[in-house]
């Protein structure tokens, strides 16, 4: 497992320090007479300077082999701009020592990568970046709960001279405890690294590893994913450059406009890492389309509220920034996972780039426009064009889903049909028993009336048909490879579009789990096709700690796979679709693969013979049996 190294934390205070000041910007900005024009134009100009600087520090990084000195100098300009936000009295003077925050906060962004890449093995690239991005995250939040307290006290101008000197600790710090080393980086090649953007009022990269390049649009999922991110980063400025303009029309002092931001970043922090492993479960786009409906719904309260005046007001906005900043979570990890499997094979570094670029100019845009519209039509126009906007790329959104699920699920049919009668010979007295005993053990007796989901190769349907059950065997497969048998009808039917109603005493589903792109979906259906206190019987191979990668690796050598869930994960998914686990059995699982090489790992004992790669997991099978609640 990945252990954050201590230079991450060196971090600390510089991001304690941003993060205070994205609201306290903005207040200046209001403090000098500008209007939520002046607010969009400057935070578009910081957007668009730290854009073109994150491409220049990169590019001269690369060139010189350098790296700390970048990351030293980002620390201390961003410290002198907030010595120079001290003595800023007009909009000028705000406009341009904000184009300096930009330039040299843009050099800490794509340099820290390669401090990273030197911390951690490939295989944990990800958990770094996830580590890095919580611990900045919470740094944040601080940074806002600092700033909601401080503003009772003093004025703005002593504020920026306290941000100045914190962030002056995160130079000492980091010239302390990191030495400079010559790391040669292609770039182009670390998929892994996608961008992250925090909408905090103006544009934050936390990281931007590949630089804009335009590409054609080879793929249409691909073309159809940039412009609803391209959409989605319209909306949040639109949504978030007027919100402190907004809170200060309805009323609301400057340490409490503090309090909700600091809410709202302490939100996002807290769900990265569980947003990731919600994304490892059921999918890149899964997780998007929940935080973008999240996101629509509340930016409809705050339609409403800007009608309503007062505390009422101010209490729905704070609702709804707090909720923002959960699905902020859930859309960033999202989407850097949906572009990572999205991207071409042998132009990772353009895809990246060109994704960086829509995002960004989704930013840009949505602030300019934002002032113009606050300023001329209102809040409400504001904020309804930003959930029109945000409702566009949701629809899309959906239409890539379907897409993507579609061709899964036919690869797995053209799978499981090649190898339908190959399997049917690994049918033995052993398997029968097993399978017996996990049907006993559920209580399923003759004449129950059960569905057997994602039949297979039909073993369950047998046994179920030999105990003397009514049996419906479904497959998504159309010739399914079966032992027909008198009392068992077979339907050929996607489990994600099955539509029975309380027709079944019990539903049985083995070693499928990993195979179903909405398996959410399907604990839906199967709950809706049971009967009052009907059967669940789940069998199914399970990840462990040592296992996942295995399995992911050798099951997709026959077909694309979902995901491979850990015990607790199963037992946490059944639950949630209003299910009560009754008892649940771990085994070791044995199974075969068709493979051309032998695999040796650790914790798992496997054997190759012949085109055969055998295996055995140690407790690495699940049997669950769970009632209709």
């Amino acid at each position: 497992m990945f252990k954050a190294p201590q230079w991450f934390y060196t971090f600390v205070p510089f991001k304690l320090a941003v993060g205070c000041s994205s609201t306290l910007i903005p207040l200046l900005i209001i403090s000098l007479g500008g209007t939520a024009i002046e607010i969009s134009l400057i935070s578009s100009a910081y957007s668009l300077a730290s854009m073109i600087f994150m491409i220049i520090w990169g590019k001269l990084s690369d060139s010189t082999q350098k790296r700390k000195p970048f990351i030293l100098a980002g620390f201390g300009g961003t410290a002198l701009s907030f010595f120079l936000f001290s003595q800023a009295y007009t909009l000028s003077d705000t406009l341009v020592i904000h184009i300096i925050s930009a330039i040299f906060t843009a050099a800490t962004i794509p340099v820290s990568s390669v401090f990273l890449l030197r911390s951690a093995r490939k295989e944990y690239w990800d958990q770094a970046i996830g580590e890095f991005n919580k611990i900045s995250g919470y740094a944040w939040a601080l940074g806002m709960l600092l700033g909601t307290v401080l503003l009772i006290v003093c004025e703005m101008d002593m504020l920026f001279l306290l941000l100045g000197i914190i962030t002056l600790v995160s130079v000492a710090l980091f010239q302390n405890q990191v030495k400079e080393k010559p790391i040669y980086v292609n770039r182009d090649n670390i998929i892994s690294f996608s961008n992250s953007i925090v909408e905090k009022l103006r544009l934050m990269p936390i990281y931007i590893i590949h630089f804009p390049r335009f590409i054609t649009f080879e793929s249409r999922k691909l073309k159809h994913f940039y412009i609803a991110s391209f959409l989605i980063f319209v909306s949040s400025g639109l949504l978030f450059t007027p919100f402190v303009y907004f809170l200060t029309e309805k009323g609301a002092a400057s340490s409490f406009i503090f309090f909700i931001s600091f809410l709202n970043s302490l939100i996002s922090a807290f769900y990265y890492s569980r947003t990731a492993s919600q994304v490892a479960l059921f999918g890149g786009y899964s997780i998007l389309q929940k935080g973008l409906a999240y996101r629509e719904i509340f930016i409809a309260v705050l339609i409403g509220a800007s009608f309503l005046t007062g505390s009422v007001s101010l209490m729905l906005a704070t609702l709804c920034f707090c909720i923002f900043g959960y699905s902020w979570a859930q859309i960033t990890i999202a989407s850097n996972s949906v572009i990572s499997r999205l991207s071409i094979e042998g132009k990772e570094g353009e895809t990246m780039g060109m994704y960086n670029f829509m995002i960004s100019l989704g930013l840009i845009i949505g602030n300019l426009l934002s002032g113009f519209i606050v300023d001329t039509l209102g809040f409400a126009v504001e904020f309804g064009c930003g959930f029109i906007t945000l409702g566009i790329s949701l629809f899309w959104i959906r239409q890539i889903k379907s897409e993507e699920d579609a061709e899964m699920k036919a690869q797995v049919k053209t799978a499981f049909q090649r190898a339908c009668s190959e399997q049917k010979k690994w049918w033995n007295v052993l398997t029968f028993e097993k399978i017996d005993s996990y049907l006993t053990m559920a209580g399923i007796q003759k004449g129950d009336s059960v569905l057997d989901v994602a039949t297979g190769n039909g073993v369950v349907a047998y046994r179920l048909a030999k105990r003397g059950c009514r049996v419906v065997a479904m497959d998504i497969v159309p010739t399914p490879c079966l032992e027909r048998m008198e009392n068992t009808m077979y339907l050929v039917k996607d489990a994600e579009e099955m539509d029975f109603k309380r027709q079944f005493d019990a539903v049985t589903v083995r070693n499928s789990f990993h195979y179903f792109p909405n398996p959410r979906q399907v604990l839906k259906n199967i709950r809706t096709a049971l009967r009052k206190n009907g059967t669940l019987l789940i069998m199914q191979p399970i990840a462990t700690e040592s296992s996942y990668p295995f399995l992911k690796r050798v099951f997709e050598k026959k077909a694309p796979v979902r995901t491979f869930f850990t015990e607790d994960e199963l037992v946490d998914v059944v639950e949630s679709e209003k299910f009560t686990i009754i008892h649940t059995r771990i085994e070791d699982y044995a199974n075969w693969m068709r493979t051309d090489h032998d695999e040796k790992i650790k914790g798992i004992h496997t054997s190759y013979s012949k085109g055969i790669l055998y295996f055995s997991i140690p407790r690495g099978y699940i049997i669950l049996l769970a009632k209709k609640s």
